[in-house]
Formats: structure tokens, C-alpha cells, sequence
């Protein structure tokens, strides 16, 4: 099972990459990556994409693996029950978001064996498509801030410790047609799980060095997190505090990928235990005073990062041969199963396939 912090590495080499042939271990608190001539089972790949999830009222969609070297997007209908999966052979498709009005989603894509990620911003009532962004730096947890404005995390491709890595992730904003605009200079080793409520912004964060904005883990802890909080001005610039920033939910375990509510009255976040030798990655819900009112074990592996709908929490949760997409009440007094979709190959491509058109790109 890979670790949550591993797993990220492995996301950056994917998106540095397409190293989907790429494996991360953990010793004594160091990682060590590998390039293998071979593909991983799948299932690897599935448990390194399965934190990836949005829900709306709507919509529910998710990346899933079919080779080595593509993943596509689940999208449900929430209202009808319809199934549907977007892919093009040979791209990985990850890190999708609804938009608040449910009118739009938005997915980060790289076509494999090319280096450029492209920010994709689709027209759900059409699937009329525009490449936003198209770069070789990294682009991690897009979320669309207003009709046509991103935030999103990103750091170029440089030489450390004599090899190519992206380890200064920043905040960037885009409007449709303008060129990014950086948002602050945290300079951090992975910044992501980005999530806005208001003038409030969360995020997971790791930094680089111990004078940085963001500190460095203790990965041995017996309580840990990397989730931080920032406020955001009106221009959505982020206002950062003096001396370091603080970690927050700082419990039991290995906090991590937070989702703020819409009216800022609740934090949900993933929460990394281990029973028996075995990483479980559960799922915590805090009030706004930070303390905790839920607290939901996975059956088996892993949940992806919850989503807050209306009075509950949606999270997709790994398993051996499926994908169960449940809900969760606030209160506790309500939770159900919405969808389960078997994860084989041949299920999935079964699926009605949703074609993408994209608007002819402009010529400088």
C-alpha cells in the first residue's frame, strides 16, 4: 500500500513523467523512487489515484485506471444514476472539479509520451472543452474560484540534488485568456488538497526547508498533519501571517487532503492510521472550533479526499474489485451508499463514453 506522502511523490514523477512504471517505498522516514521497465498491477495505480474525487448536488466524478499509461474520468449523474467514463487512450486524466454552480468541470490531463500538463475546462451541459493552461511545470488541485478564475498549485521542473524534480509548488491564479499570476511564494516541497470557503483558504503543504513558510514533517510522529489554513483578500492575493505557518488537526495519526465546507462551519480531512501494520486512511470531520464531531474507518484501504454536500459528506472508498461512492451525514444519523462501480477494465469501458470537443486554440 502506498503512503499517502509517497503517493504524491509518485503523482509528481507522473505528471513530471507519465511514470505510471514508477514505485515509491518508504524507509526509516526516506523515499526512495525507482523507474521499472515493467507496469505495476493496476491496482497500484488505483491506490495512488483514488484520493482524486469531486461530488456536487449533481455530479460525482473520479479518475480510474486502464493501462499503464491511461487513466479517464467516471462522471454520474446523480439524478438519473447514469454512468458515463471520459478517456483518450494514451492520457492520464486526474484531479477533477465541479464547479459551484455545476455547470463546469475542470481536470488536469497529460498525453503520454509528451511532457506539456494541460488544464482542461469542460461545458458539462455540452462537453465543449478549453485548454486553459498548457505548460511543463506541474499543476496540482485546480479549483475554479469564479466563472473562468483558477486557483491552482504549481512549480516548474528543476535540478535538485542532481535530479530533475518539481519541489517549489506555489499558488497561481488564471482567468481564461490572461497568463498565471502567482500568489504567493511558498516555495514548498508539495502544496495541494487545495480547498476555499469564502476569503479562507486550506491546503496540504510540506516545505522544503525548516526556514520556509511551511514546516517539514515529523514522519515518525504519533500526531501529525499537513494541513494549513491562509486567508485570502479580495483579489484572492493570500495574506500569510508572520513566522511559520501552524498545522492544523494536529490528532492521532497523519492528517492530510482537507475539504472546507462552502460556509466555513466544518473541515473535513483524511486521517492515516495503522492497524496491524496496514495504512487505513479514514476520514475526520471537525466544527469550526476545530473540534472533531465524526470520525468514519475505511473497510479496507483507503477514501478518497471527502467532498461536503449540503449537510454531508461524499467520499469515493477503494476496494478490491469496486469503487464504493457513499455519504455521510453531518449529523450521523443518515449514511448510505450511493454508487458502486466495478473498477475491472472491461467494466469500465463498457461505460458510455463521453467525447470531449475542444474550442479551435487561438495563434499568437
Amino acid at each position: 500500500m502506498a503512503d499517502r506522502a509517497v503517493s504524491y511523490v509518485i503523482r509528481q514523477w507522473m505528471q513530471a513523467f507519465g511514470a505510471f512504471a514508477i514505485v515509491a517505498v518508504i524507509i526509516s522516514g526516506v523515499f526512495y523512487l525507482s523507474a521499472l521497465s515493467t507496469p505495476e498491477p493496476l491496482d497500484h495505480y488505483r491506490q495512488i489515484l483514488i484520493y482524486d474525487f469531486a461530488a456536487s448536488k449533481d455530479f460525482v466524478t473520479f479518475p480510474v485506471v486502464l493501462t499503464g499509461n491511461t487513466s479517464g474520468l467516471i462522471f454520474i449523474d446523480r439524478r438519473t444514476g447514469k454512468q458515463s467514463i471520459i478517456y483518450e487512450n494514451g492520457v492520464v486524466m486526474h484531479l477533477p472539479f465541479l464547479s459551484s454552480d455545476g455547470k463546469r468541470l475542470l481536470f488536469v490531463q497529460r498525453k503520454t509520451p509528451k511532457q506539456d500538463k494541460e488544464l482542461i475546462s469542460c461545458e458539462i451541459a455540452n462537453w465543449q472543452c478549453d485548454i486553459l493552461l498548457k505548460t511543463t511545470a506541474t499543476i496540482f488541485s485546480p479549483v475554479e474560484v469564479a466563472p473562468d478564475t483558477i486557483i491552482y498549485s504549481s512549480s516548474p521542473l528543476t535540478i535538485h540534488d542532481k535530479r530533475k524534480r518539481a519541489v517549489n509548488h506555489d499558488v497561481y491564479l488564471i482567468k481564461k485568456g490572461q497568463a498565471p499570476v502567482r500568489l504567493d511564494n511558498f516555495d514548498a516541497y508539495d502544496l495541494s488538497s487545495i480547498s476555499i470557503a469564502g476569503h479562507r483558504m486550506l491546503f496540504e503543504g510540506i516545505g522544503l526547508y525548516d526556514t520556509g513558510l511551511l514546516p517539514i514533517p515529523e514522519p515518525l510522529a504519533a500526531a501529525s498533519s499537513t494541513i494549513f489554513s491562509v486567508e485570502l483578500a479580495d483579489d484572492y492575493r493570500i495574506i500569510l501571517p508572520k513566522g511559520q505557518l501552524k498545522p492544523l488537526f494536529v490528532i492521532k495519526g497523519y492528517s492530510s487532503d482537507p475539504s472546507i465546507a462552502p460556509d466555513g462551519q466544518h473541515v473535513a480531512f483524511l486521517n492515516r492510521r495503522n492497524t496491524q501494520g496496514k495504512a487505513h486512511f479514514n476520514i475526520a470531520v471537525a466544527d469550526a472550533s476545530g473540534k472533531i464531531i465524526r470520525y468514519i474507518k475505511t473497510q479496507e484501504f483507503a477514501f478518497s479526499r471527502p467532498q461536503f454536500v449540503d449537510q454531508s459528506i461524499v467520499a469515493n472508498e477503494l476496494h478490491e474489485n469496486n469503487y464504493e461512492v457513499k455519504e455521510y451525514a453531518l449529523s450521523g444519523k443518515s449514511d448510505r451508499l450511493l454508487f458502486s462501480i466495478d473498477n475491472s477494465v472491461d467494466s469500465l469501458k463498457k461505460l458510455r463514453r463521453i467525447m470531449l470537443a475542444y474550442a479551435p486554440r487561438k495563434q499568437n
